[in-house]
């Protein structure tokens, strides 16, 4: 994980760290959709988590920039590691749209 752009964004309660593995498999953006607002980066400045609001009374969508398989479960180095905080994102992004 790089830079954390809002630091006090649900998502990243008690969230430390984050290592998305030696591939690093995502999406390579540096950009969102107009009134989208990135909470945080990967160390190359490519999007890792955005949200955006859809339309009044439709709820947010949360971008989470990441394979969500760890390497526990394929013991790959080029899946995120389990020893972070990849878990800790997805929960918080489950449970922040689910509240908003």
């Amino acid at each position: 994980m790089g830079v954390v752009v809002d630091k006090n964004h649900p998502i990243m309660k008690n969230v430390k760290t984050f290592d998305a593995g030696g591939d690093s498999w995502h999406i390579k953006a540096r950009e969102t959709e107009r009134n989208s607002r990135i909470i945080a980066k990967y160390d190359d400045n490519e999007i890792l988590i955005a949200e955006k609001q859809r339309k009044e009374n439709m709820g947010r969508v949360v971008v989470l920039n990441i394979n969500p398989i760890s390497n526990k479960f394929y013991g790959s180095s080029g899946f995120w590691s389990p020893r972070t905080d990849g878990a800790r994102i997805i929960s918080n992004s489950i449970e922040y749209i689910t509240n908003h």
